[in-house]
């Protein structure tokens, strides 16, 4: 997207044009501003913000008038499809799987499996396949493989108790759905493909992590069949 300064024509070529290419770890936000608080640089507009977690910038941009509203749900409207529709064409046909496969046994005791993007700095993305698994000794493996025959093992993040596990969407009250894809594992960003797949993932990392603050005997076979059904 190109951010252009005020009185500035549009032309890319132009000194007063910066662009700033899509990453799909992004946030499309509204912003609320009061109009009585003098000290907000922001009273008189109808703002929203874009964020990108993996660049740790953020960027805020306002409509004003009597359109300003409707103009401002629809560049959000319109930025937000954007990135959605450039995140869904990094990811793989795929659908995510709670059941480990029969031909890999070290997938036996699997809760969640899927296609996640991370960052890996410098503007790198990787499509690693992540599995995450039932704890086992006070600690949870969340794996990275190449593809999602579970045969060539990228990476692992172990996870215990004080793990940190984030979710990146702001929360307002006002959304009872999640409306963006990103979270953090131990410091490591991820993004889903959808807002529900990220809820998914958030829930059963956060379900580990209250079976390890609770000293959950390791799982048995009827367990793991529980909790997948879950």
């Amino acid at each position: 997207f190109y951010a252009v300064r005020q009185n500035v024509g549009w032309n890319p070529d132009d000194a007063g044009a910066q662009s700033y290419a899509w990453s799909p770890f992004a946030e499309v936000r509204e912003l609320q501003s009061n109009p009585e608080d003098q000290s907000c640089p922001f009273r008189r507009f109808f703002t929203f913000a874009i964020t990108l977690f993996a660049q740790d910038a953020g960027f805020v941009f306002g409509t004003f008038g009597k359109e300003g509203p409707k103009e401002r749900t629809q560049w959000m409207t319109a930025m937000a499809g954007a990135l959605q529709g450039f995140t869904k064409s990094l990811f793989p046909r795929f659908g995510l799987s709670a059941r480990p496969l029969l031909q890999v046994p070290s997938t036996a005791t699997r809760l969640l499996a899927g296609y996640l993007l991370r960052d890996e700095g410098a503007g790198i993305v990787s499509v690693p396949y992540c599995e995450l698994h039932a704890p086992r000794n006070d600690t949870a493996l969340f794996l990275m493989y190449a593809r999602e025959t579970c045969e060539c093992l990228h990476s692992c993040i172990n996870i215990v108790v004080v793990t940190p596990v984030k979710d990146l969407e702001k929360q307002d009250g006002s959304k009872d759905e999640p409306t963006q894809c990103c979270f953090t594992l131990d410091g490591f960003i991820f993004c889903a493909r959808t807002p529900q797949e990220k809820k998914l993932w958030l829930r059963a990392l956060l379900n580990i992590q209250v079976k390890l603050l609770n000293c959950a005997p390791n799982p048995t076979a009827k367990d793991l069949r529980h909790w997948r059904d879950a």
